[in-house]
Formats: structure tokens, sequence, C-alpha cells
């Protein structure tokens, strides 16, 4: 779409955690495909660095000629991964996990990551088919899963996308709503 209402939303994460923090933000991109999110981040005054991270070697590498072309600035770098072909180790404040997340095979392994971090908080698009879930059954119990196992007190959702139906929530610990 011209515009992608899951921006506005990324937008409230990052200023809610920008506000909370007091500080210009880490932000890393799970499965940031070519790259639109995390150049419109990395665009944001309170944002430091974005990391894009994808699977796919070819998205990666035409997410680098994206940010060359688009003189982007150096604070966002774009790395191949693989959630449990190595550790987690990027600065995280803000996780941003757009219709990614039921790709990940090991979840549980890739969460006792996530749990070492400090993140702030995550923003989660999540696919509604059982199927992706086997674990926990349905992507309302993987959500809670989610919030428990990170450790978060608030799970708040915040729209459910237009194009196939998906819940997009965010994962925090207040004191307040990320909507202003």
């Amino acid at each position: 779409p011209v515009h992608d209402q899951r921006l506005d939303y990324v937008r409230m994460a990052f200023e809610y955690a920008h506000d909370l923090l007091g500080r210009r933000l880490d932000i890393v991109d799970l499965g940031a495909n070519m790259g639109m999110v995390a150049f419109f981040c990395g665009a944001a005054p309170q944002v430091r660095s974005v990391v894009g991270l994808e699977a796919d070697p070819r998205y990666v590498e035409a997410a680098k000629v994206l940010a060359f072309y688009n003189d982007s600035p150096q604070s966002v770098v774009f790395e191949e991964y693989m959630t449990g072909n190595r550790p987690y180790t990027w600065n995280t404040d803000v996780l941003l996990m757009l219709s990614v997340y039921h790709h990940v095979a090991d979840k549980d392994a890739f969460l006792q990551e996530l749990a070492a971090k400090k993140i702030t908080c995550i923003i989660g698009e999540f696919a509604v088919q059982e199927r992706y879930y086997p674990q926990r059954g349905s992507v309302e119990a993987e959500i809670a899963h989610i919030k428990k196992t990170l450790g978060f007190k608030y799970v708040e959702c915040l729209a459910v996308s237009q194009d196939y139906q998906r819940p997009l929530v965010v994962f925090h610990n207040g004191p307040q709503s990320i909507r202003k």
C-alpha cells in the first residue's frame, strides 16, 4: 500500500520507548525483507541505530542496495540472520516482528535468547492459523506465552491488519499505554 498503516504503530512504539528511556533507541527489525520499515525507523530523530535482520540473503543484498541508492543513514544496517543459527546479540530497545514470528522454527529457544535482553517493547504482527503454534495451539495462547516468558506486564492489541487480518500487538511494561 502507499501508506502502510503498521508504520503509525511502529512510530508509537519507538516514541513510547524514547519517552520512557530518555535517549535515542536501538531498534531491531526481525524479518526486514528489503528494509522499508528499517528505513522508516532510521529516519526518526528518536532512533540511534536500526539493524534489519533477514533470513533470505537475496533480500539482505536488495536492502543494502536500496540503502545505498536512497542515501540511507549509516545507522541502518542489514544482516543475514536465522534464529537458532547464531546467538541474538544485537542491542535492542524496540524489537519489530512484523509477520515473521510464525516462521521461527524453535520459538521457545528464540524467546529464551530474547529473555536475556532488556527490551523496552516488542511490536508483533502474528499469523492467526493454529498450525503455526503447535506447542500452544493458538495465536492467543502464543501471545500469552511470549508475555510470560519475556516478563512483560502488558500486551496491547493495536490493530488488525487490513490485508491478512492479523493482530498487531505490543508487549511492554508500562507505565502507560503506548497510545497517546
